[in-house]
């Protein structure tokens, strides 16, 4: 400073004050999902529970949170908006499932085809208008998980009977799978198809074994409990060692004693 200026001081930046878990319960659900994946709150039981006691504000919630993908996050929820979603059961999951399904590897993971088996019957048009758009080569999976969704349509036995023709192997298991003994004659027609030897023994095998297992009563799909607080801790803090300065900073002053010490 000249000589006779005041001092002049530099404030520090700092965030608005943190959401602490007793707050979690009165704190806007789409707020806590976004102040998640930025590290501010932790991924535990309460942050879940929050969630949980307020169904259908928190699926208000995802359906705003996925609309965008922000700059400012720390962490990718895929994760634990589909476990969300999981424990919800709602058919309102299905964009989010359709779009895990569009951005799939090799094979459709277990928890997917479950995820959408646990809906049933509302699975089947968003899967049958995601055939109709899908190109050659990713249409077999999405007919094998039509065929896991317990639920008799004609347009997926139509399908399935056309992977019969084309792909007696895959049509088979498709055909076991979906368990309608309405099946039945495709599968042995392509059998007449398949011609004796060492060669074709797997392909002769798997679809002798499809023809008895239409013939016996097929049980049906069973909803489990998905227990999603089971899978986080009951307590975790926030990602003090990621997350921005001045969000830390925020934390300084904060009511929660652990939370004070990790800053």
């Amino acid at each position: 400073k000249e000589k006779g200026d005041a001092p002049r001081c530099i404030p520090l930046l700092s965030a608005a004050m943190p959401i602490l878990p007793d707050q979690f319960p009165t704190t806007p659900a789409l707020t806590l999902l976004r102040e998640a994946e930025k590290g501010l709150v932790g991924l535990d039981q309460r942050l879940f529970q929050a969630l949980l006691d307020r169904r259908e504000e928190t699926l208000d919630a995802l359906d705003e949170f996925l609309k965008d993908e922000r700059e400012d996050r720390l962490l990718d929820m895929t994760a634990q908006v589909f476990d969300l979603y999981r424990e919800f059961r709602s058919p309102r999951a299905l964009p989010f499932y359709t779009s895990l399904l569009k951005q799939r590897g090799d094979t459709i993971p277990d928890e997917l085809m479950e995820a959408f088996a646990d809906l049933g019957a509302a699975s089947v048009e968003p899967l049958l208008a995601l055939h109709a758009e899908s190109g050659e080569d990713d249409r077999p999976d999405i007919v094998f998980l039509l065929s896991t969704l317990g639920v008799h349509d004609a347009r997926i036995q139509a399908l399935i009977e056309a992977t019969i023709a084309a792909d007696h192997y895959e049509g088979a298991l498709c055909a076991g799978l979906y368990g309608d003994p309405a099946l039945k004659p495709a599968v042995e027609q392509a059998l007449t198809q398949v011609p004796e030897g060492p060669k074709s023994a797997e392909e002769r095998k798997v679809l002798e074994e499809c023809i008895e297992a239409l013939g016996a009563p097929k049980a049906a799909h069973e909803v489990t409990p998905y227990g999603l607080l089971e899978q986080y801790p009951e307590k975790a803090t926030p990602m003090f060692d990621q997350m921005a300065p001045e969000d830390v900073l925020a934390f300084f002053d904060c009511a929660e004693k652990e939370y004070r010490a990790r800053a």
